[in-house]
């Protein structure tokens, strides 16, 4: 894969994903200028872009794929990043990293795609942005035990700033040919059968790789199923459904990887996390008072109320003084004008008109 990258004169390539919403793509933008270009995938309408990192001499091509809440791929875009990841689209090299995307203020969600592309066997570099909204929030991380838990290259940045920047290009530098992170044992026994499985199902001939299967395993009707269904054949398919049934004892795959994994992250985050309760200044005070269910009900009704009374009730002597001027004006210069058509229009159209309005 390295000299297909060296061919097409990269050094490497290096897959950029993350949860929607972290800031991917402007840390993406931020990262290789204008450098960049934009094309559509084979076969399918999902735009591909393309950026160029130029570093110490070195160039490193980077591939921002779409926008993804886990691996778990159901949707076209999803498909997409996971043949990126496995090295399934025909003109462009298996990347020989990742650099994931993570949003400091929801580490918990999005921490679900990061320990599955743990299982990719590829290096990984994580950047944590948005480290000031966190700061703001009184979120407090340790990305330095962050990264040593995980396995993998931690930089917290800010991308719309431009923070640390430079820190993380060194670590995507570095991060071609570096050591990938520890695979996550989170269910033994489904990997056990879905090694088992992808055995029998290589030495029939099939190109899928063991990560595929244990994803048709898990993933139920999602793209994976269907490849599998596709090289492995009607028997194997039947064999899968049948290993998923008894594997699930009546819930399912995906539920099961689905709380070990978060159980997972949730041991991870007391250990690195620490948040504290945030001052609240008095506009959030008057916010949290004003959105209680009864309290703010009762508050809406005693403003309308209040609104109600101002307009039709205390208003009564300010209205009174505003026609009584008016009258007065308007007699004023009905006397000073001889009469006419412009003693007319200023006593019964403007004054008239714009007490009125008043």
């Amino acid at each position: 894969m390295a000299s297909a990258a060296a061919h097409a004169g990269y050094d490497a390539v290096i897959a950029v994903i993350g949860n929607p919403n972290t800031g991917k793509s402007t840390l993406f933008n931020a990262l290789t200028g204008l450098r960049q270009k934009t094309a559509n995938y084979p076969g399918v309408t999902v735009e591909r872009h393309t950026g160029v990192l130029q570093i110490d001499g070195r160039r490193l091509n980077l591939v921002d794929l779409p926008g993804a809440y886990s691996l778990a791929a159901q949707s076209p875009d999803e498909m997409v990043a996971i043949d990126v990841l496995l090295g399934h689209v025909e003109d462009l090299p298996r990347p020989q990293a990742i650099l994931a995307v993570a949003d400091a203020t929801n580490l918990r969600r999005n921490l679900f795609l990061v320990t599955q592309l743990a299982e990719l066997g590829l290096p990984i570099v994580l950047a944590v942005n948005m480290t000031d909204l966190a700061e703001q929030q009184n979120i407090r991380i340790d990305y330095e035990k962050l990264g040593s838990r995980l396995g993998v290259t931690v930089v917290p940045v800010v991308a719309s700033s431009g923070k640390n920047l430079d820190r993380l290009r060194e670590a995507l530098l570095a991060a071609p040919g570096s050591e990938p992170p520890r695979r996550p044992r989170l269910l033994p026994t489904v990997d056990e059968a879905a090694r088992s499985l992808w055995q029998r199902l290589r030495d029939s001939g099939s190109h899928l790789t063991e990560y595929e299967v244990e994803r048709a395993l898990i993933d139920t009707q999602g793209v994976a199923e269907r490849r599998f269904e596709f090289s492995g054949g009607p028997e194997f398919l039947a064999e899968l459904v049948e290993l998923r049934t008894r594997l699930s004892a009546g819930s399912s795959l995906a539920a099961m990887e689905a709380k070990a994994r978060y159980d997972l992250i949730n041991t991870l985050l007391e250990d690195v996390e620490q948040r504290e309760e945030r001052k609240l200044k008095p506009v959030d005070r008057l916010d949290r008072l004003t959105n209680a269910p009864l309290l703010g009900s009762i508050l809406f009704v005693l403003v309308m109320g209040t609104v109600f009374q101002a307009v039709f009730s205390w208003s009564a002597p300010l209205m009174d003084l505003i026609d009584q001027a008016t009258a007065g004006l308007g007699h004023f210069v009905s006397t000073s004008l001889p009469p006419g058509a412009l003693n007319d229009l200023l006593v019964d159209g403007v004054i008239a008109g714009v007490g009125s309005v008043v």
